[in-house]
């Protein structure tokens, strides 16, 4: 990819730099499935990590003071992020 092309890319053509690699890859494996399917299987996740894709817009918020069970809500962005760690997996 040139340059120039890669200049006018939009910034959400491209994964979170604060995602870890584990966390890219995790999403890239949830590309081919539905928000429903991937909302479960981000449920497994630790504490922390569910903290970070709730603070970059993944998924929505979570209140870990409340002793509830949580339900892990797939963001447009979480798709768009999802999307995009795919499509680097894909890259030579």
């Amino acid at each position: 990819m040139s340059l120039n092309n890669s200049s006018k890319r939009n910034s959400h053509d491209f994964p979170s730099k604060a995602l870890t690699a584990e966390l890219s890859v995790r999403l890239a494996e949830l590309s081919d499935q539905p928000s429903g399917v991937a909302e479960v299987a981000l449920s497994v996740l630790s504490a922390q990590k569910l903290t970070l894709l709730g603070e970059l817009g993944i998924i929505e918020k979570l209140d870990f003071l409340d002793e509830e069970m949580k339900e892990i809500i797939l963001t447009r962005r979480g798709r768009q992020e999802i999307r995009n760690c795919a499509s680097l997996r894909q890259q030579p």
